[in-house]
């Protein structure tokens, strides 16, 4: 058992993300109830359909950082769009976020190859404004899950147990089997990961009790849960905020 309370939830959405139905006021302030430290506000980038504009994270700036006893943080959750890792916010953008989540979704990159899937992910994981590769764990895309792991290690990226993928309802087909085998080589590598609600309503914002059981049952290390510790999350998303 885990004797570390959660610091973080750095994916989760608003009604900016338009299938999303909390604020990011409900969002920040439920935050504040579980005792949250930081919030991360990670709506979809533009090419998820009916979705925000490119505009949306240029403003993002507007939303205050200090909460009280909460920080916001301003991220993006940005699409894969190709085997070349194209992600669709650009560099106009993505220096004024303090972080960008990565993933694929079916409906901005349909699947095709191992070998597509698998360098989609190595490319994105050399954009320096990617921080975290998000539910990397769909069985529509398999792809070598050791050398995405050792790579992302090597670039400072962290791999996300997402609490979505675990859900009865998850329609990620074979989400949880994935994520089993990315906890065991994570703990092989040495590779940090990172808990994610992937919540679209303010009531899931912070909600890591099936990942946080995930992990404790496949017994990987406390030390590699960014969740967990202040020195890690500054070094991740802190270390270039603006005010």
């Amino acid at each position: 058992m885990y004797n570390f309370k959660d610091l973080i939830d750095i994916h989760t959405h608003s009604v900016g993300s338009r299938h999303a139905y909390s604020t990011v006021t409900e969002n920040v302030m439920y935050a504040k109830t579980l005792g949250l430290k930081y919030y991360g506000l990670s709506d979809h980038a533009p090419a998820m359909p009916f979705t925000t504009a490119g505009s949306y994270f240029l403003n993002l700036n507007i939303i205050p950082r200090d909460w009280g006893e909460v920080t916001l943080l301003r991220g993006a959750e940005c699409n894969i769009l190709d085997p070349h890792g194209k992600i669709d916010l650009g560099f106009e953008t993505l220096p004024r976020l303090d972080y960008a989540l990565a993933a694929i979704h079916r409906n901005c990159m349909a699947p095709t190859t191992y070998d597509d899937h698998t360098s989609a992910y190595m490319n994105v994981i050399e954009n320096p404004f990617v921080k975290v590769l998000a539910h990397p764990d769909d069985g529509r895309f398999p792809y070598d899950m050791e050398a995405v792991v050792r790579h992302a290690k090597e670039y400072g990226v962290l791999i996300e147990v997402n609490e979505c993928s675990l859900k009865s309802n998850a329609y990620r087909p074979g989400a949880k089997e994935n994520l089993t085998k990315l906890v065991k080589l994570c703990k092989e590598i040495k590779t940090p990961m990172i808990l994610g609600s992937d919540a679209h309503f303010h009531l899931n914002v912070g909600e890591h009790k099936l990942g946080r059981k995930l992990l404790e049952d496949l017994d990987f290390p406390a030390e590699l849960i960014v969740n967990f510790h202040e020195d890690m999350i500054r070094e991740y998303f802190l270390k270039n905020l603006r005010p």
